[in-house]
């Protein structure tokens, strides 16, 4: 995986718009999805929300610090990617 290539498409997403909040969620659940990530996609206040988990139920969990309700497993990892707002427009 080129963790840069990655990096640079992300950051070409205008996510200050809905559209391109829908735009970068079906990017990355179609880039998780290629790599075998069940994925699950849906609303909250009319953004799109992904979750994914990645790594064996089993593992211990480190509650997140964020305000979305994930957690980080040692050793596995759980994504959730919630579009958000900018705070500034």
């Amino acid at each position: 995986m080129d963790e840069r290539a990655l990096a640079e498409r992300l950051i070409t997403y205008d996510t200050s718009t809905l559209e391109g909040m829908q735009s970068a969620a079906g990017f990355i659940k179609g880039w998780l999805e290629a790599r075998d990530v069940e994925v699950t996609g849906s609303m909250h206040n009319g953004r799109p929300v992904l979750a994914a988990t990645v790594g064996p139920a089993s593992a211990p969990t480190i509650p997140s610090r964020t305000r979305t309700p994930s957690c980080s497993r040692i050793a596995a990892v759980t994504i959730s990617i919630a579009a958000i707002a900018p705070f500034m427009s």
